[in-house]
């Protein structure tokens, strides 16, 4: 039927009513992303902000004269003032509703195309990473990235291709699992 080799990604993302511009980015990984951030629902307030929406009203309406700066600042006194009993109902409805976000993100994320299997360099950093944090717990995650890289140049064939054979391996069971190969 295709002459070419085709997208599955791309046709996949088409099934799911997902725009044409969509569609053509190339990778799953950046598909999955672009569709959860459509899909998820917003992500609920916090405590402080659940609070200020319920007392601004009130706030507002004892002082109609008051900036904003001062009339948050107000409400930032009441609340340092209350105690944890009175603040527990805002932290139990926060609580609700990020309950309510993950179970609903949850369920958006089983519809998502499957994510693609770790490369080589990534394994090896998954099985080294902990180490190196270990021997050097003051670098900043962005240098101990950097000391993966040069440790993963630095790696002799035999030891860098086991890790190699292993995403290769990962990668067509992947293939196979997800109808990626006929």
């Amino acid at each position: 039927m295709f002459s070419r080799p085709f997208n599955t990604t791309a046709i996949r993302a088409f099934q799911t009513n997902v725009s044409a511009q969509i569609a053509k980015k190339s990778g799953t990984n950046t598909l999955r992303k672009t569709l959860l951030k459509e899909q998820s629902p917003r992500r609920p307030p916090a405590v402080y902000a659940l609070y200020l929406k319920s007392i601004m009203p009130s706030v507002r309406s004892e002082h109609p004269n008051a900036t904003f700066v001062e009339l948050s600042r107000l409400a930032n006194n009441k609340w340092k003032s209350m105690s944890d009993h009175q603040k527990k109902p805002y932290y139990d409805e926060s609580h609700r509703l990020f309950k309510e976000y993950h179970s609903a993100r949850a369920e958006i994320e089983k519809t998502l195309p499957p994510k693609r299997p770790s490369t080589g360099f990534i394994l090896f950093c998954n099985d080294v990473r902990p180490h190196v944090a270990a021997e050097h717990p003051l670098l900043k995650t962005t240098d101990i990235v950097r000391l993966l890289g040069e440790k993963w140049k630095a790696l002799p064939f035999d030891k860098k291709n086991r890790y190699l054979d292993l995403a290769a391996r990962n990668r067509e069971q992947w293939k196979l699992r997800n109808g990626f190969l006929s």
